[in-house]
């Protein structure tokens, strides 16, 4: 699986909510496949290993509208996603969850 880790800071978009972005590439040329496939093998891992959760421009709509809405059960707080711009990524709040990903999906 091909992917990128990126320690986020403040140039960053959604740097308060999350530590860590997981990019796919939209084509790996040295494999000769497209980064959607792996993209969606990693969303669903993270559906499965903890729980469903909305896209980043969802979540924060929610956020907004509601302010109660932080810290409840109401959205994902350990991670989310995002294809915005044909980027694929995946944001992760804490290390704790990027090593399990990475302990999963070695990258090849």
């Amino acid at each position: 699986m091909n992917y990128k880790i990126v320690k986020l800071d403040r140039r960053h978009s959604w740097h308060h909510d999350f530590a860590y972005m997981i990019e796919f590439p939209k084509r790996s040329f040295s494999l000769g496949s497209s980064g959607v496939l792996a993209f969606d093998r990693s969303r669903r891992w993270f559906n499965e290993t903890f729980g469903w959760s909305q896209d980043v421009d969802t979540r924060e709509r929610m956020r907004v509208a509601d302010k109660n809405i932080v810290g409840t059960d109401e959205y994902n707080s350990k991670w989310s996603w995002s294809i915005k711009y044909d980027e694929y990524r995946l944001y992760v709040s804490t290390e704790a969850e990027l090593n399990w990903f990475v302990l999963k999906h070695p990258q090849a």
